[in-house]
């Protein structure tokens, strides 16, 4: 992995801010436990969505007995990657989300990881796959044929295009590839009681890579739903913070969720808002993004949730729509944990 000097130095102040202690990672490293669980690629940036992610699993692992595990975050694996060395035994488990591709940088961690630690076994926790052949960071050939050359990889994903995907173009084997839901929906199980009715509707679009189309028509809708006396709010599951630090990292998400409970609906083409709004009890209109993961995730784990509804292509929300979609019932808890005791079955295998 390279990168600029400036890009590194950024780095390294984020990870001192959120992670004071982050030295103790390089003596837990060292320590002579039997049998670890290395946790590697957890946000310190602001997107919520990816710190649940990072709690779900880490109280998956703790659920499983797996206590002795060393949480290693994304900037501090790029920064000192020769610090991390595994022992024989240790499990390496890559953080779940949407960052598999050419799109973002990340994809450089998960491919270093596979390269480094290639003695290991490796389970990457559900991820959408998406290259869109104009990334600058990775390429689907080169992934492919990173994978080719180490039979250790356990590769999760979230929805069935990025399944088939590795399957078919990644040719992962079937016995090292697997369906599972978005580590997020593990807090289904919590689904707070809601019974708002404050005209109050959140709208949480993207506005980045993305971002699926420019959708005009919703500014319209604001307008049309604030004239029948609903207060509309723009927020979102990624927060305006540099940084996140990890002893906040609940505190946080709790937050979100109690945002996204104290409204009547929310808006969003982000996986994560929808998962926020389902958390807190409150019904959602979502739209999808570029990679498809939205439709994918929801397709895939929650077609059968009430209180929730997918805009499919070019599809266009009036008022009238949205009355009628207010009077449904509000989406109620579901438990996916059986869904990971594949992974569980794996750590355990010598």
């Amino acid at each position: 992995m390279k990168f600029s000097f400036f890009n590194k130095t950024k780095k390294y102040i984020k990870l001192k801010l959120s992670y004071p202690d982050y030295k103790e990672v390089f003596k837990k490293i060292k320590n002579n436990s039997e049998k670890r669980i290395i946790l590697i690629g957890t946000p310190i940036h602001g997107n919520l969505g990816d710190h649940l992610i990072a709690s779900e699993s880490i109280n998956l692992l703790k659920d499983w007995g797996y206590n002795d595990f060393i949480e290693v975050p994304e900037f501090l694996y790029e920064l000192f990657p020769y610090k991390i060395k595994a022992k024989k035994n240790d499990v390496i488990v890559i953080a779940g989300g949407g960052w598999m591709g050419d799109l973002y940088e990340d994809q450089m961690v998960i491919e270093d990881v596979i390269q480094r630690l290639c003695d290991n076994k490796i389970i990457i926790l559900p991820q959408t796959v998406y290259f869109s052949g104009k990334g600058r960071f990775s390429s689907s050939d080169k992934f492919k044929s990173i994978l080719d050359n180490n039979k250790n990889v356990y590769l999760c994903l979230r929805e069935r295009r990025s399944y088939n995907y590795c399957l078919n173009k990644l040719n992962i084997p079937q016995d090292r590839c697997f369906l599972l839901p978005d580590m997020a929906l593990l807090r289904m199980d919590k689904i707070k009681e809601h019974n708002k009715d404050n005209k109050k509707i959140i709208f949480s679009i993207r506005n980045d890579i993305e971002k699926s189309e420019e959708y005009e028509w919703l500014e319209k809708l604001k307008k049309e739903l604030e004239l029948q006396g609903y207060c509309c709010i723009d927020s979102s599951s990624v927060i305006d913070e540099k940084y996140i630090r990890i002893d906040k990292r609940e505190q946080y998400i709790e937050n979100k969720i109690n945002e996204f409970a104290d409204v009547q609906l929310v808006i969003t083409d982000r996986l994560h808002s929808m998962i926020f709004s389902i958390i807190g009890g409150t019904k959602c209109i979502a739209f999808d993004n570029t990679t498809k993961k939205v439709s994918g995730v929801y397709d895939e784990w929650l077609k059968n949730e009430s209180g929730l509804k997918i805009c499919v292509g070019n599809e266009i929300i009036n008022t009238e729509q949205i009355h009628e979609f207010l009077k449904l019932e509000n989406p109620k808890s579901l438990n996916y944990k059986q869904n990971f005791d594949v992974i569980n079955t794996i750590i355990k295998e010598d």
